[in-house]
């Protein structure tokens, strides 16, 4: 697998702040997709990872589990035969407001928006940046994978109710099957975390307590029949608000 740089993203408070949800920005119609599996590893940037220096961690713990379930992905130990794939933020320094919203994580060229140095990065892991919160809004994303054939997306990452949530309701509203590991994402608040967690099973995504050791398509969780029935999350539905984070 070719390795190519890139093509041209969150905090730890002990108490719950009003934050605003991510909008998510919109997607393009589902296709029908083919069936090899990816694991989209997002965000796993310095800012968002580092409770020291970051500018918008999540909490050492949670940091060290997010690292801990990336990295076995990365290696192989779990979802062995998947493709995985590295999403990163790169926010431009112009963005005013939405950087003053992210308290200045994550801008392109910043010390925090390199990757956590704890995370095991392999040659020939594709990497795509985004300015968005829904890393489909960088469309070399799903031309890679419908090239892969891959039709299941796994994601391991940050931010639970953006990024995470906004990549996932739109992998599904593109056609893709959707799991997410409860295990493999965090966030800066344990409300926040709850509402990720319904906002993600209200769209039809399954959300599943870990990750597997392999990946046997029987055993996979499948989603419900009201699951199915289309109910896409509307705050993943308009414009993309990569800053309300």
């Amino acid at each position: 697998m070719e390795h190519h740089p890139v093509l041209a993203a969150q905090p730890a408070l002990d108490e719950p702040r009003p934050e605003p949800v991510a909008v998510c920005a919109p997607t393009a119609q589902a296709r029908t997709p083919a069936g090899g599996t990816a694991v989209l590893l997002i965000d796993l940037q310095v800012d968002f990872l580092d409770s020291e220096h970051g500018r918008m961690p999540v909490s050492a713990a949670a940091a060290q589990r997010i690292v801990a379930a990336a990295n076995r992905v990365l290696d192989g130990e779990v979802l062995p035969a998947a493709l995985p794939v590295l999403i990163v933020n790169r926010f431009p320094a112009g963005s005013i407001l939405g950087n003053l919203l992210r308290r200045g994580a994550a801008v392109a060229g910043s010390p925090g928006s390199r990757m956590d140095p704890r995370i095991a990065t392999r040659p020939g892991v594709r990497l795509f940046a985004k300015q968005r919160a829904n890393a489909f809004s960088n469309a070399e994303l799903e031309r890679y994978l419908r090239n892969a054939g891959v039709g299941k997306v796994w994601i391991v990452g940050v931010m639970s109710e953006a990024c995470v949530r906004c990549t996932a309701v739109a992998a599904r509203r593109l056609g893709f099957e959707v799991v997410v590991a409860e295990e493999g994402i965090a966030t800066n608040a344990s409300w926040k975390g709850r509402l990720a967690t319904w906002l993600l099973r209200r769209s039809g995504v399954a959300v599943v307590p870990a990750l597997p050791a392999a990946i046997p398509a029987e055993a996979l969780p499948t989603a419900t029949a009201h699951e199915r029935s289309g109910r896409i999350d509307r705050h993943c539905a308009g414009p993309s608000a990569a800053g309300l984070r």
